[in-house]
């Protein structure tokens, strides 16, 4: 029990110390308006537009981006597409400014990002980064954490898992969408009482320790790449569906996945596009850059190609070359 009542001490202590971490972003100046949700009765997807951007790490004196400029029109498609190392990753983590530029101006909705409030500019965003990570949590509770608000919503969250691609080996598992993921971390259920709720409002069960799901029924899961990507995509899709949400963006979002997975997802994609933008960094052409309205290829800190898939075919350059290799592997000689 000491031991017990020590760890959770300890778990406060450093929980008040992240706390405590100063943002190191600005945020925008006090009264700023915040992004505009809805035009008329319909939600609009943002516009982004980089202005010479230019962006070095924190503490490094090499540019990952050099005078970078494009821009994506509300409600288009856009796929990032380059060799590794070519800041398409950067490029996403810049829109919701995680990292702070060094030179030029990132426009949203045509407005300067450092006057938009960053609560507004990230609740406007549903976004999928490949350094994704899983909770020691149930798989319900994993996918909830996506709109937490509706954590209680079971229909919402079953349906996330269906858009994620998980609703077939969350159904095969014995306790099945309540399953529990593994995780090498000491878990003394939070320090909950009997009665009382968890962050996502979920009840605890003081003789079972997990809300009805004793620890002596089932080993906690240990999901593959693949399943791990499906349930990071599903808590992805659980807070797409806010209505606040205009802009999704992913990251190598079916790096883990199957060419038949990474299809059918894509297609899920499209087809629920709707009017919001979209923006992809993948190193896989064929699924999803036939469709974008808007390619860009980056190359040396910059962006070297733009344009739509036919445009760049015949431009015959970087793109065009490497969208070749590519499919050379799907050829069969006659």
């Amino acid at each position: 029990m000491l031991e017990g009542v020590s760890y959770s001490f300890q778990s406060i202590q450093n929980l008040y110390s992240i706390i405590d971490i100063p943002n190191q972003i600005p945020d925008a100046p006090a009264g700023s308006e915040p992004l505009r949700i809805a035009d008329g009765e319909k939600v609009k997807g943002l516009s982004i537009e980089f202005q010479n951007v230019s962006f070095k790490y924190p503490g490094t004196s090499k540019y990952v981006i050099k005078n970078m400029s494009f821009k994506i029109e509300p409600g288009q498609l856009c796929v990032i597409v380059g060799e590794n190392g070519a800041a398409k990753s950067t490029s996403l983590k810049l829109i919701l400014r995680l990292y702070e530029i060094d030179e030029g101006t990132i426009l949203v909705d045509g407005r300067d990002i450092r006057t938009i409030p960053l609560k507004s500019l990230r609740q406007c965003a549903a976004v999928l980064f490949q350094d994704f990570s899983n909770f020691p949590l149930s798989i319900r509770e994993n996918i909830a954490m996506g709109s937490p608000t509706h954590a209680l919503d079971d229909d919402r969250v079953q349906e996330a898992a269906r858009l994620g691609g998980a609703s077939d080996f969350i159904e095969s598992l014995p306790e099945g969408i309540d399953t529990y993921l593994s995780r090498p971390v000491k878990d003394l259920a939070g320090g909950l009482g009997a009665g009382q709720h968890n962050l996502l409002g979920r009840q605890f069960n003081s003789t079972t320790g997990r809300r009805g799901h004793g620890r002596g029924r089932a080993q906690d899961l240990e999901v593959s790449g693949g399943q791990q990507q499906r349930l990071a995509l599903s808590r992805t899709f659980m807070r797409s569906n806010d209505e606040q949400v205009r802009l999704w963006m992913f990251d190598e979002p079916s790096a883990s996945l199957d060419p038949l997975a990474e299809f059918n997802l894509f297609e899920r994609l499209r087809g629920m596009r709707g009017m919001n933008t979209m923006i992809f960094s993948t190193h896989r052409y064929g699924g999803l850059t036939r469709y974008a309205d808007l390619i860009l290829y980056l190359k040396d800190a910059q962006v070297a190609e733009m344009g739509t898939h036919d445009q760049l075919m015949a431009n015959d350059k970087n793109y065009a070359q490497l969208y070749n290799v590519q499919a050379q592997a799907f050829r069969t000689d006659t």
